[in-house]
């Protein structure tokens, strides 16, 4: 499943280091989009990193009100007769328009993201 919104907010980036030594980071994105209501919903996702840290550093660029293209998966499962919701950003694409060219280009970052 896929949606295209905007970014709400951005938390700060919270570092750290496992037990086993790798170093994590971690920020929590707030995505809204307008539904065909014409109310907004906004969702928070987390996006987590222990491999390619300092990629990870480096490469974050995406900013409060930046139009997002967000790819959702989704796993429901059953244990004890009780049933869980998992739902998981696979990717999110920045979308930006070219003033010269006024056509759209897309950047991919394919970071884990759950919660």
């Amino acid at each position: 499943m896929q949606f295209t919104g905007r970014i709400k907010s951005i938390s700060e980036l919270e570092t750290g280091e496992t037990r086993n030594g790798k170093l994590w980071a971690r920020r929590k994105v707030t995505l809204s989009e307008y539904c065909s209501r014409g109310y907004e919903q906004s969702f928070r996702i987390e996006i987590y990193k222990t491999e390619e840290y300092t990629r990870f550093l480096e490469d974050f660029d995406f900013k409060v009100g930046d139009t997002v293209k967000c790819f959702i998966q989704g796993k429901v499962s059953e244990h004890n007769n009780s049933y869980f919701n998992n739902l998981s950003v696979f990717k999110l694409e920045k979308i930006w328009k070219s003033k010269k060219e006024l056509t759209y280009y897309h950047s991919s970052m394919e970071w884990v993201a759950v919660r």
